[in-house]
């Protein structure tokens, strides 16, 4: 599975807020008068596949992977599990890296 290189964490920690006990992404800051419109509301949006995805310079990245990189300061490894299998659950004591292997095995209890 390939993942798009995050932004800096400085870029990211300028640009979001993040509560780690809601999982809940809020943008604090945006290069251009048009983001105004976007400040102070939660960020990104739910998509089919059931994650969050937050758009930053044209891009799309998974929110929790935004999330890892805020608090630990680096890209994830590889993948991001989400141990009660919510998707949507980006609370940092619900995320943690994984193998492909390892993640497949949370699917299946």
């Amino acid at each position: 599975m390939h993942f798009n290189i995050l932004p800096s964490q400085a870029l990211l920690l300028k640009t979001f807020s993040y509560a780690p006990e809601t999982g809940i992404i809020t943008r604090i800051w945006g290069p251009t008068k048009r983001s105004d419109r976007y400040l102070n509301k939660a960020a990104g949006n739910i998509k089919a596949d059931g994650y969050i995805y937050i758009g930053i310079n044209k891009t799309l990245y998974l929110a929790h992977r935004i999330i890892w990189k805020m608090v630990y300061g680096c890209d994830p490894l590889d993948q991001i599990d989400h141990i009660n299998r919510k998707r949507a659950d980006n609370r940092i004591v619900n995320l943690r890296q994984a193998t492909n292997t390892e993640n497949q095995k949370n699917t299946l209890l």
